[in-house]
């Protein structure tokens, strides 16, 4: 059975497809007739150009002679169309001559030669799977396919190219003359997206960015009626010959002029090739000499084009990104300098403090912001040496580096901390040789704290780094600025790494600014174990924030797993807790994460953090992830030098040390009781005179607020028109609130019950219809207090309802500027206060309100989201909340 890839899908919808027609449903491959004593030639060859019954895709009847329809309607483009005159015998023999064969068969697509190297090829092919897939997604193509069954697969086949599908339609493998051609694999799309050679591993040598044609852009030129049998429509090399198109994306450089041009390497295609190979090795060989060239479009990296196919930033240019990000720390920092050329940012010669201390110095790609340049500063980093993102610096870098700090303190040495990758291990190494050489005392600390990687699998090459890394330099720099050694620096960094471990998770990929999108293969499952530049995990989980945590604290804690135990930890011992934001996290559920994680370590491991850190650390630029870091306190010290004051930017600590004296309080013991609701205030104040029929009351209310939760649909068509389409669920909410309590509890006391419905309409409505409903019920019972007779029960009487009403309203412009003409609920609320006032007729009053609320159609909103929408938006729909309040009170006349 032939492996499944995932590109496939990834293209198809990168190339403007509708995202759902990956899972269009598809004929499984029994109920697909095989054609019988028919053709099956994909390419034309070995059957009658005229036949009737003849299966030859280029003919009248196939996708290659008309177009099909999308699930969006629209032509789904044709992959090729022969040229006038030529027939099929002549195309199965390869000819590439003008006129005979102005186009390159899908074959001839797929054989494209790649000068560049594997990463270029595979862009090629890709390319070439974009141009073919309009045609494997032609239902007509689909019939003239021969199936053949497979498994639970179904096989459509022919000499020149087989699709492999699964029964729901899926593209699993693509042949090509009978030989495999791999596309990406998981590995090599997640090497791609690291700017990595998809096959190899190593850093891309491509000079240049590509975009792949729009399903627009692979209509071709000349595309019309189609012809009969193996002719039809072509027109020769000219208009009519197509080949996926390739467009280049070029960023100006600094020294290039307006308007200047680059020139592009031309490419070469054979007119025949024949790819071989196995899924392992891909060769081409040639089979003619003639070639045909193509030229590049150029296109600027800030172009639409551009902006089509690479992931979504407010930067798309990486280097100019990393730049402007490393002067962005001189500015919140002024006792930083930096140096452009080199990348590096470094503390002022004029900081004397720092002068007779071992230096730090650290680094690393770009893209874990604040981690390194933003721990730069007094009580912290020395300099930080960036490279570019998710790229290890240059050696001349580092070495440029350590010269200025060497000057600096040429006697108390330098200590360089770095996290476990191998271009950092190789680059900055090699700057410290070159640097002993030359006299200057340095020493080198690799961090390697992750445990997503175990023992097996890290081999000798161990654990990669990851947040806790700050943890370690951290400490080792508050141990520099107490004066101590650089022996003892190191020893006390290296003894921290030793007791630090890091797990990550994820939800997805990070996106690369000026890189192209990359299919994000995890959907709904979390990756645990994800490293900071999009590393492959150890495992996936479709799983809540509570079973996460679990499974992540497990990996740390652990004992009885011998491939990561790397720490032990004991529950009397002392740790320090950082919960890492990855960098696309809110603050909002970064403060979930962290209490989930303090109240399972107490509960399950009664464990309770000495310290605990929460925030930004280390990201992998926008990844929606976080990380867990526990460092075992193994000697006090640990703890007095994390507290010690740093001046870095990148460094928050939480409170003060002082506050860590009381400890975190898990039971929740010491959290303050409520005090009484304002509903018990009420049940335990004296009764009021006004008195009101409470089964009359309930029914009314009941028949205006049935009749509000019915036209919830409609508030919200209205309010999606012009607001942000809360209103109607807002109402609904609190109309279905106040419902269930009339409903369970009556009263006879008027300004009782009115009190009552304003206290479950503060606690059940969001927003500002609730606000504003809420101040309008209290205050108006307070105008029914003013009302009521100094002595003696009093029923309470329309006029009295008026009155009362008049002061809410009166009441509720103290609050809010809305006036009748503003498309607000006082353009209904206020005629039906009005009119009940002065003819105390509950009628007259709801047609008034009714009048208000349509004459708000075309009004141009003054408050509320309304003012941010087209005048389309008014001229269509009523104000919202003012169609609510009318509702509600239509249902009071029932």
């Amino acid at each position: 059975m032939p492996a499944k890839y995932v590109y496939m899908d990834y293209e198809r919808e990168a190339c403007g497809y509708p995202a759902e027609l990956a899972a269009r449903p598809r004929t499984p491959a029994a109920a697909v007739a095989p054609a019988s004593n028919s053709s099956n030639n994909y390419y034309g060859g070995g059957g009658s150009s005229s036949s009737s019954s003849s299966s030859n895709i280029t003919g009248s009847n196939d996708c290659h002679g008309m177009e099909g329809e999308g699930l969006d309607g629209k032509p789904i483009p044709q992959a090729r169309r022969p040229s006038e005159g030529n027939s099929g015998d002549e195309k199965e023999k390869g000819e590439d001559k003008k006129g005979k064969q102005p186009m390159l068969s899908i074959r001839q697509r797929w054989a494209m030669r790649a000068k560049d190297d594997d990463d270029e090829r595979a862009a090629r092919a890709a390319r070439t799977m974009r141009a073919i897939l309009p045609l494997v997604d032609n239902p007509n193509c689909e019939e003239k396919l021969r199936p053949r069954p497979v498994g639970d697969e179904a096989m459509f086949e022919d000499p020149e190219l087989i699709l492999s599908r699964t029964v729901d339609g899926r593209i699993v493998e693509v042949r090509c003359g009978g030989a495999k051609r791999k596309m990406f694999g998981r590995m090599q799309i997640r090497r791609r997206s690291q700017g990595l050679n998809p096959y190899t591993g190593e850093p891309s040598q491509r000079s240049h960015l590509e975009r792949y044609p729009t399903q627009d852009e692979m209509q071709l030129p000349g595309q019309g009626g189609s012809g009969g049998g193996g002719g039809g429509g072509g027109s020769g090399e000219g208009e009519g010959a197509w080949r996926p198109p390739r467009i280049t994306m070029t960023p100006k450089t600094a020294g290039a002029e307006e308007g200047e041009e680059e020139e592009e390497e031309e490419e070469e295609y054979d007119s025949e090739r024949t790819l071989v190979g196995t899924e392992s090795e891909d060769e081409y060989e040639s089979d003619s000499d003639e070639e045909d060239e193509e030229e590049a479009e150029e296109v600027e990296v800030d172009s639409p084009l551009y902006r089509l196919w690479f992931t979504k930033h407010f930067s798309n240019d990486a280097s100019a990104l990393v730049a402007a990000a490393l002067r962005a720390s001189t500015y919140t920092n002024p006792s930083l300098a930096l140096s452009p050329s080199q990348k590096t940012v470094i503390l002022r010669d004029d900081d004397s403090s720092s002068q007779h201390a071992v230096a730090l110095l650290s680094g690393g790609g770009s893209g874990h912001e604040p981690s390194f340049a933003g721990f730069v500063g007094r009580g912290f980093l020395s300099a930080a040496v960036a490279g570019s993102v998710f790229a290890s610096p240059s050696a001349e870098q580092v070495f440029r580096a350590l010269k200025v700090l060497g000057a600096k303190q040429p006697d108390r040495g330098i200590l360089v901390v770095i996290m476990n990758y191998t271009g950092d291990i190789l680059h900055f190494g090699m700057a410290v040789e070159k640097a002993r050489a030359e006299g200057i005392k340095v020493e080198q600390l690799v961090v390697g704290d992750d445990v997503g990687v175990g023992r097996k699998r890290g081999g000798r090459i161990g654990r990669r780094g990851l947040a806790g890394t700050v943890l370690v330099q951290k400490i080792a720099a508050a141990a520099a600025a107490q004066g101590a050694s650089l022996e003892d620096v190191r020893r006390i960094a290296s003894q921290v790494a030793d007791n630090t471990a890091t797990v990550g998770a994820s939800l997805a990929h990070v996106h690369v600014p000026g890189r192209e999108i990359v299919p994000d293969e995890l959907g709904q499952d979390i990756e645990i174990g994800m490293g900071i530049h999009n590393e492959e995990g150890f495992g996936r989980v479709k799983t809540d924030l509570s079973g996460l945590v679990s499974t992540m604290l497990k990996q740390l804690l652990d004992q009885s797993d011998s491939d990561r135990a790397y720490i032990n930890v004991a529950p009397s011992d002392k740790i320090v807790v950082m919960v890492n934001n990855l960098g696309g996290i809110s603050v909002l559920e970064q403060g979930a994460i962290t209490t989930e994680v303090v109240e399972q370590l107490a509960t399950t491991y009664k464990l309770t953090p000495t310290r605990l850190l929460s925030g930004t650390y280390m990201t992998s630029l926008n990844g929606m992830g976080f990380s867990i870091t526990i460092l075992k306190v193994a000697d006090k010290s640990f703890v007095s030098l994390l507290d010690a004051p740093a001046d870095a930017a990148g460094w928050s600590p939480p409170v003060r040390p002082e506050n860590w004296q009381r400890g975190i309080d898990t039971s929740k013991s010491s959290d303050i009781q409520d005090a009484p609701s304002s509903e018990a205030d009420d049940a335990s104040s004296a009764p009021s005179n006004l008195t009101i029929d409470s089964q009359l009351a309930t029914s009314k209310l009941t028949a205006g607020l049935n009749s509000l939760i019915a036209a919830e649909a409609q508030i919200t068509k209205y309010d999606t028109l012009v607001g942000d389409g809360d209103c109607g669920l807002c109402l609904k909410t609190g109309a279905e609130a106040v419902l269930s309590h009339i409903q369970s509890s009556s009263s006879s006391d008027a300004i009782r019950l009115v009190r009552s419905i304003a206290h479950v309409v503060e606690n059940s409505m969001d927003g500002t219809s609730g606000a504003l409903y809420a101040i309008f019920m209290n205050a108006l019972a307070s105008g029914l207090q003013q009302s009521t007779a100094s002595s003696g029960k009093q029923e309470v009487t329309p006029k009295i309802w008026a009155e009362g009403l008049k002061a809410a309203l009166t009441s509720l412009a103290k609050y809010t500027p809305a006036q009748p003409g503003d498309r607000t609920v006082v353009d209904a609320l206020a005629p039906f206060v009005e009119t009940l006032a002065s003819t105390l007729s509950l009628q007259s009053a709801v047609d008034a309100a009714r009048k208000g609320c349509e004459s708000t159609k075309g009004m141009e909103a003054s408050l509320g989201r309304s003012v941010y929408v087209s005048v389309e938006g008014w001229n269509s729909c009523p104000d919202p909340g003012a169609y609510g309040l009318v509702k509600f009170l239509e249902g009071l006349l029932q």
